[in-house]
């Protein structure tokens, strides 16, 4: 997936090329973007004390040196640097010097480097400004932003926070791959269980007591297993305050751990109380992945499929 981001990123640029000559002059920053695109190794944002620097590692582009990037967000901001136009801003001095600084107070600073170079080959200032639109500082000058015909909003693709840009993969692993799944409910053990590879197919276990169950649903732990393929949480959170940790870990309802050819997965599924204690939220959670330390915010459903307990694979028409 981020080959294809990259390898069309030249595409990208020549869909745009009509634009920048139509609407910019000559030496203007889209394009010096157009003129450098090919020969970027980073990218940094940053915004009222976020950082988040995106840097071309062997040919794979990672967040501060950790997780892979979200591809689709990094496709979208190439589309827009290479395909927005800008109309400089006519305004008295007092203005503009105003907008400046709230640009640089507030804005998203962005640092595009080339090559190995130390320092940024262009930096430029961007940010809503009330009233005004969405307005770029580069070289001391004010330019009015858009992008024609786009599906989102300019500043959709902007963003400092470091867990916007990293990929929320949790589980990625093809059935042929498995060798042990183990699903642990914490709250009702009983239905906890274990997928075992035996040949070429899976033998369920009970979770306690390693009870096999001889009469079992091939065709639905067939397909199950393949749900591991691609699993998503919506964003991976940077930190959690200790308190906040402290009592997250108070509702861990599920485990889930596969063994495979690429190693270990182990995957903590935590509630979100109510307030006033009525109850969990029934829509998120929150998950820790134990192997990389790190957490995430996710949705319900995207778990659901994985969630199975041990009757499921029980073919009650044999018992």
């Amino acid at each position: 997936m981020f080959g294809f981001v990259f390898s069309n990123r030249f595409y990208i640029l020549l869909c745009g090329v009509a634009c920048f000559f139509f609407s910019c002059s000559r030496g203007d920053l889209p394009q010096q973007l157009a003129a450098c695109a090919e020969a970027v190794t980073q990218i940094e944002f940053s915004q009222s004390g976020d950082t988040t620097t995106l840097t071309e590692v062997n040919g794979q582009w990672v967040v501060n040196r950790g997780r892979v990037v979200r591809a689709e967000h990094l496709s979208n901001w190439w589309c827009v640097a290479l395909n927005w136009q800008l109309r400089p801003i006519t305004l008295d001095e007092t203005i503009k010097r105003k907008i400046t600084t709230q640009l640089v107070r507030e804005g998203v600073h962005t640092a595009i480097f080339t090559g190995r170079r130390e320092h940024p080959s262009l930096t430029f200032y961007i940010g809503d400004i009330a009233y005004t639109g969405t307005v770029v500082c580069y070289n001391e000058q004010l330019f009015l932003a858009d992008v024609p015909y786009a599906g989102y909003e300019l500043m959709d693709v902007f963003n400092a926070k470091t867990g916007y840009w990293k990929d929320a993969t949790v589980f990625s692993c093809l059935p042929s791959d498995l060798d042990i799944v183990t699903v642990e409910h914490l709250q009702r053990p009983e239905a906890s269980f274990q997928l075992v590879r035996d040949g070429n197919g899976w033998q369920p276990v009970a979770g306690k007591g390693n009870r096999v169950i001889y009469y079992k649903n091939e065709a639905l732990i067939n397909r199950y297993v393949t749900y591991f393929q691609q699993v998503e949480a919506d964003a991976i959170i940077d930190r959690l305050p200790e308190a906040e940790l402290t009592a997250i870990r108070r509702h861990l309802q599920h485990r889930i751990n596969i063994k495979s050819a690429k190693g270990n997965r182990t995957v903590e599924l935590f509630g979100i109380p109510l307030e006033a204690e009525h109850g969990y939220d029934t829509d998120k959670c929150l998950l820790f992945m134990v192997e990389t330390k790190e957490w995430a915010r996710a949705s319900w459903v995207s778990f659901d499929l994985l969630l199975r307990d041990l009757s499921d694979f029980v073919d009650k028409n044999k018992e």
